[in-house]
């Protein structure tokens, strides 16, 4: 268990996101998820001496890490960026790999990327903190209202043209239910269900299960971005 001070949990909370927020796509999670074999405690570290958005890759790089490996949440996020924007490769491997390499989450470009909780996690079911709070509720509770508003306050700013928010369940409850309130909109069920798309004010917002759920595949991704566009060409 590591114990965050009050003054290294300030600065964590200043964290909003990866890449350029005035790109076109979003992505917001509940929370980061983290690299297995990192000390924790040099990890909370390194995070206190990062702006409030930074280039990916210059952050994996304060870690002593680089953009290689499986990141499945970033290369799903990757191949959702390629075929939102037309590319015929969104699909391929080797191409999704060069992206998340090397295009994901910079300075400029898209997308940015966001959380709406700052302390990382390996799952939802773990708890790796003793303080500033012993449990994730007690966090959630003090926390999750102020981080919520400052979300949206960001996003009023910057104005994206889509919201990709993923995730269904935290600790079996309900996640679209904090989404649909950070983002309070009539939302349409598309794919009988599997997600939801809105427009909020200046954005499109779409709900859709997280990044690691079994049936999240290729073709499911396809689905998505298709069904998205079929429904705002009725719009």
């Amino acid at each position: 268990m590591v114990s965050v001070s009050d003054e290294q949990f300030d600065r964590l909370n200043e964290f909003v996101g990866y890449g350029n927020p005035d790109g076109r796509y979003w992505f917001v999670g509940m929370e980061e998820g983290r690299e297995p074999d990192l000390d924790l405690s040099f990890e909370i570290h390194i995070r206190t001496l990062w702006n409030a958005v930074e280039d990916v890759h210059d952050t994996r790089a304060s870690l002593g890490l680089d953009m290689r490996g499986p990141h499945p949440t970033w290369r799903q996020m990757s191949r959702i960026t390629m075929k939102m924007d037309g590319r015929s490769d969104w699909s391929d491997t080797t191409a999704v790999r060069d992206y998340k390499e090397k295009k994901l989450a910079r300075a400029e470009g898209d997308p940015f990327i966001t959380d709406l909780m700052p302390l990382p996690s390996p799952n939802t079911s773990a708890w790796p903190y003793s303080a500033p709070y012993d449990n994730r509720e007690d966090y959630y509770k003090k926390y999750g209202t102020e981080r919520m508003e400052a979300t949206r306050d960001f996003a009023d700013r910057y104005r994206p043209s889509f919201i990709f928010c993923h995730g269904k369940l935290i600790r079996n409850r309900p996640y679209w239910e904090v989404l649909r309130a950070l983002f309070p909109a009539d939302y349409t069920p598309l794919l009988d269900g599997y997600m939801q798309v809105a427009r909020f004010e200046f954005s499109t917002v779409i709900l859709i299960p997280s990044f690691l759920a079994f049936d999240m595949k290729i073709h499911q991704l396809g689905k998505i971005v298709d069904a998205l566009k079929e429904w705002m060409g009725r719009q």
